[in-house]
C-alpha cells in the first residue's frame, strides 16, 4: 500500500457568477500572491496540485488545507481525472475548526473500514490538562485529527497549528494537540504492541528551528518513528518559505514502532517537483508549468510511503480490470520494496492511468453516476477558468 500526504495549499471551490472556479496555491502574504495577475494563475496552479497526486500514485491519500468535501470531490472528478492520477471512491472532508475553512481530508482508493472526525474533542473528553487562561470546551485541535481504518493500517491525519504570528504563543496549543493524538491512539490500542498505525500531515514544527524543545516531543520521543529521520540530512526538507528563502519540514509520517520494525527499510519519498522554481535547493526536475514563484502545486512537497505487503480487506479487488490488471499487478509483485517505495517517472504515470482509467471508471458506479454530467461542469470549470488566464476580468475573480 502507498500512502501520501500532502498539503495542497488553499484547495478552495468558489462559484463566481454560477462557475465553478478554484483558489490557488497561494496565501496573499506576499504582493505578487495578490490582485489580477495572481489570481489569472489559480487554474495552472491546480492543475500542477493534480500532477503531483497523479505521480504519487498513491492507494491512500492524506491532505492538508481542503475547504470542503465540494472542493475535493469537483477537484477528483475534474482536475486529477484530467491529469490522469488515479480514482478514488473513498472521499472523505469534514467540518473542522480552521477559522479560515481548511480541512484535512482522505482520498482512497481501497474501501475504508472506519473513519472518525475528532473536531469536537476538547483536552476534558481526553483527560488532558486544558491550557492556562483558554476557555473551557475549546475543541483541542485548530483542524481536526481524522481518523481512518484501512485494513490493518490505522492512519491519523492531522493539521497542527501554525508557529505564526506569535510562535511562542503556537508552542502550548500545538503541544496539546500532539498529547492529543497520543491519547487517542493509547486509547485506540490499548496496549497493543504489534497495532500497525501512521500519523501524518502538517504537524507544524519546523525541524530547521532547534531552539528548546519540540511541541510535538510526546509524539516523537519514545513513541512514534519519524520515517523521514531515515531520509538523509540535508534531503529531509518538504517546505520553501518565500519571503525569508527558509527551507523546513513541517510535514511528517510517525509511525508506530511495530510498523517501523516490520518495514526497516521503508523511507518516505519527497515529491518536489510542483514548488517554485525559487526553492534553489532542489535541483531536480520539475513539472512543465512550474514558474518562478507560481504558477506552483503548493509550498509543501508530497511525502509519499509505500508498505509492500500490508493486508488490506479480502475483497478489495487489488489489480484492476481483466487480464492488463492482472499483468500490472505481477509487474508490482516482482519490484523490490525499494522500487516500490519510489515513486514511477511522471511520464509512466501519467500515460499508465490514462490508460487504465476508463476501465476502472466503467467498474465503480459511483464514477458511471457522474460521468454523464461531468463533461457540462468541465466546460464551465474550463472556459471559466482559461478565459480567466488570457483576459483577467474583475467579474471572473
Amino acid at each position: 500500500m502507498r500512502i501520501a500526504t500532502f498539503n495542497v495549499q488553499n484547495l478552495r471551490l468558489r462559484h463566481p457568477m454560477g462557475r465553478p472556479r478554484f483558489d490557488g496555491a497561494r496565501d496573499d502574504d506576499v504582493p505578487q500572491d495578490s490582485g489580477l495577475q495572481a489570481a489569472a494563475l489559480d487554474l495552472a496552479d491546480r492543475r500542477l496540485t493534480a500532477a503531483v497526486l497523479a505521480h504519487a500514485d498513491a492507494d491512500v491519500v492524506c491532505l492538508q488545507e481542503v475547504f470542503d468535501i465540494e472542493a475535493l470531490d469537483f477537484f477528483h472528478d475534474h482536475l486529477l481525472r484530467d491529469a490522469g492520477g488515479p480514482v478514488y471512491p473513498h472521499r472523505f472532508c469534514f467540518p473542522g475548526n480552521d477559522g479560515g475553512g481548511r480541512d484535512v481530508a482522505l482520498m482512497s482508493r481501497p474501501p475504508v473500514d472506519e473513519v472518525v472526525s475528532h473536531a469536537s474533542l476538547t483536552a476534558v473528553d481526553l483527560g488532558l490538562e486544558e491550557l492556562p487562561g483558554r476557555k473551557a470546551n475549546i475543541p483541542v485541535f485548530c483542524r481536526d485529527c481524522l481518523m481512518a481504518r484501512v485494513g490493518e493500517l490505522t492512519l491519523f491525519l492531522c493539521h497542527f497549528k501554525a508557529p505564526w504570528p506569535d510562535a511562542r504563543a503556537a508552542w502550548p496549543v500545538r503541544r496539546l494537540e500532539a498529547l492529543a493524538v497520543r491519547r487517542l491512539i493509547e486509547r485506540r490500542v490499548t496496549g497493543d504492541e504489534n497495532a500497525l498505525w501512521l500519523v501524518l500531515g502538517d504537524l507544524n514544527e519546523h525541524r530547521d528551528i532547534r531552539e528548546g524543545e519540540q511541541a510535538i516531543a510526546p509524539l516523537t520521543e519514545g513513541f512514534a518513528i519519524d520515517l523521514m529521520e531515515r531520509v538523509s540530512e540535508t534531503e529531509r526538507w518538504s517546505y520553501y518559505e518565500p519571503g525569508s528563502g527558509r527551507y523546513s519540514r513541517p510535514d511528517y509520517i510517525l509511525a508506530a514502532p511495530a510498523l517501523a520494525e516490520k518495514w526497516p527499510d521503508v523511507r518516505p519519498c519527497i515529491l518536489r517537483e510542483g514548488l517554485s522554481r525559487e526553492a534553489k535547493r532542489y535541483e531536480g526536475r520539475r513539472l512543465p508549468g512550474v514558474g518562478p514563484h507560481r504558477p506552483r502545486a503548493s509550498d509543501h512537497a508530497a511525502l509519499v510511503v509505500a508498505l509492500v505487503g500490508l493486508r488490506l480487506r479480502a475483497d478489495f479487488p487489488r489489480a484492476r480490470a481483466g487480464a492488463e490488471a492482472r499483468a500490472n499487478m505481477k509487474e508490482v509483485e516482482s519490484l523490490t520494496e525499494h522500487e516500490v517505495n519510489a515513486p514511477i517517472p511522471l511520464e509512466q504515470s501519467i500515460g499508465r492511468q490514462l490508460k487504465l482509467a476508463p476501465k476502472v471508471h466503467q467498474s465503480n458506479d459511483r464514477m458511471a453516476d457522474r460521468r454523464s454530467a461531468a463533461p457540462s461542469f468541465a466546460r464551465l470549470f474550463y472556459q471559466d477558468n482559461i478565459g480567466l488566464l488570457r483576459r483577467p476580468s474583475r467579474s471572473n475573480i
